[in-house]
């Protein structure tokens, strides 16, 4: 957890996305989920406590506090959340970066991976592997330390 805590820990604030379309594209995701992901400029907030990693993500613009995604999960832990439908998650911890392992009920598996690049930015990059072959899809996300 000490590299988690170096890294990423702390609030976040969206900055820019890039190919996130082709990406909900490629794993059908409903037309809701696309949009809702299209307009939403999240914040997130990264925290420990023990052994368990506590993420939250604060959807913008909201007004609703129900639309607020937060769930606490150890590393190789597996959940289930609900959100728009259940997706099961575990997160790992490799090579320098935390993965979110994803398998919605609805739509494609994937993961995410959380890491830092060059500028200190928080990189939320998706990516789906279809598992017949073909190139690998990814979207990124970045976010810049909230002040």
């Amino acid at each position: 957890m000490d590299a988690i805590e170096k890294t990423i820990v702390g609030t976040w604030s969206y900055v820019e996305q890039d190919d996130m379309e082709p990406f909900l594209n490629a794993i059908e995701a409903p037309d809701f989920d696309k949009n809702a992901m299209m307009s939403s400029r999240p914040r997130l907030t990264f925290a420990v406590e023990g052994d368990k990693i506590v993420f939250t993500n604060t959807p913008n613009p909201t007004t609703d506090p129900s639309s607020v995604i937060s769930y606490k999960c150890g590393l190789g832990e597996e959940i289930t959340i609900g959100i728009t439908q259940n997706v099961k998650m575990r997160f790992e911890w490799k090579d320098g970066k935390l993965v979110q392992h994803m398998h919605p009920t609805t739509m494609k598996k994937g993961t995410i991976e959380y890491s830092l690049n060059d500028k200190s930015q928080l990189l939320k990059v998706y990516k789906y592997s279809p598992e017949n072959g073909g190139s690998d899809v990814t979207a990124t996300i970045k976010f810049e330390k909230a002040k």
